[in-house]
């Protein structure tokens, strides 16, 4: 994805949640830093979506894993 594509919120969060999935394990990653490349992809981003948006997503991860 090129660094000046711009995303929908919704995107943005998405598409950060695989990229934090994929480095979590390798680094401890602040939330700043979350927050600062969904603005990178979506600016003016509201932090409160983002949280929620992490929040949800983790909700569904581990029930996937209890699941499995």
């Amino acid at each position: 994805m090129a660094p000046t594509q711009r995303l929908s919120e919704n995107a943005a969060i998405q598409a950060i949640w695989v990229w934090f999935r994929r480095n979590k394990d390798n680094r401890d990653i602040p939330s700043m830093e979350v927050v600062a490349r969904v603005r990178a992809l979506a600016p003016g981003a509201d932090v409160e979506r983002i949280k929620s948006g992490f929040e949800r997503r983790l909700r569904r991860a581990l029930l996937r894993l209890t699941r499995a």
